[in-house]
């Protein structure tokens, strides 16, 4: 069960110390080793949440969690589904903050979603997730939804450091931040919302860059604001596009990998450069149907 329990305006704030779990807990939907709800607050600041084989903090409603002040959360959750057990399962239209933390060393997802319409809110800032099976995560069913801001941060060395499922409510708006060395996907974004990223670094991970499934419009940059991303070294190619529809993808303004599917020696195209699917090859990009690409 839970050692702290928060529900209607409670506000409680941990500061210092570990939190150790002890490597018990038992995966279940909903559980949590610290648990809010209503509009409740907590606020962990400097303190260090580990060994718990079950979920870590758990909010429903609209609870709200702060991490911040190099708090750590490590070695917390089980393999599965994200809701049975991660870090931090989020079910309801609560926010979460992360700020100069680190969530790592998970067998599961740093901050899970869980199926529903309406919007959490996630803002994670100068932080790092590494080491996760997936850093933020949709539950597996039907879809998510969340606006999430991401700014000055790492997500390294986990399976996929972004894999989600979104309804249209979602957006991702992402800026200064590094995804690198996830060994299945940077950042697989599938469903619908919207997918802005900006002075960020997707390079070295195993299979794509970057996945889009389905129909999210997506601004990796254009000829007014260019990304400014770099895309390079990724083992299949830097942007996957698997669209169900034919829409344009914008990509304007980032180095990808030299003289490679016209890119020059420096990395970079000709603003614009329209590419249309499909294209099936290619270290830079991949189209799957007659979608259009402008960089």
């Amino acid at each position: 069960g839970a050692i702290v329990s928060l529900a209607g305006a409670a506000q409680l704030t941990i500061q210092g110390g570990i939190i150790d779990g002890n490597h018990l807990g038992s995966p279940e939907f909903g559980g949590g080793f610290i648990v809010a709800a209503g509009s409740s607050t907590l606020t962990l600041s400097g303190v260090t949440l580990r060994n718990r084989t079950g979920t870590g903090i758990g909010l429903s409603e609209a609870a709200n969690l702060v991490v911040n002040n190099n708090s750590l959360i490590d070695s917390v959750g089980v393999a599965g589904n994200c809701p049975t057990a991660s870090a931090i399962v989020i079910a309801g239209t609560g926010h979460v903050t992360v700020d100069h933390s680190q969530i790592s060393n998970g067998a599961s997802s740093a901050i899970c979603v869980r199926n529903s319409t309406t919007a959490s809110t996630i803002t994670v800032t100068q932080s790092t997730i590494a080491h996760m099976a997936n850093g933020i995560t949709a539950e597996i069913g039907t879809g998510s939804t969340a606006a999430v801001t991401i700014s000055g941060s790492s997500f390294t060395n986990n399976a996929r450091a972004i894999f989600w499922n979104g309804f249209a409510g979602s957006s991702f708006d992402i800026s200064g931040s590094t995804f690198t060395g996830n060994t299945v996907t940077g950042i697989d974004y599938e469903g619908f919302g919207s997918l802005k990223l900006r002075n960020s670094t997707v390079s070295s991970n195993s299979g794509q860059g970057v996945w889009l499934i389905t129909n999210p419009i997506v601004d990796l940059g254009t000829a007014a604001d260019p990304g400014g991303n770099t895309l390079t070294g990724n083992t299949s190619t830097s942007l996957q596009m698997n669209l169900s529809n034919v829409g344009t993808v914008q990509a304007a303004g980032n180095t990808w990998n030299a003289n490679v599917q016209g890119a020059d020696g420096n990395g970079h195209y000709t603003t614009p450069t329209l590419k249309t699917g499909p294209a099936s090859n290619g270290t830079n990009y991949q189209i799957s149907n007659a979608s259009v690409l402008s960089l």
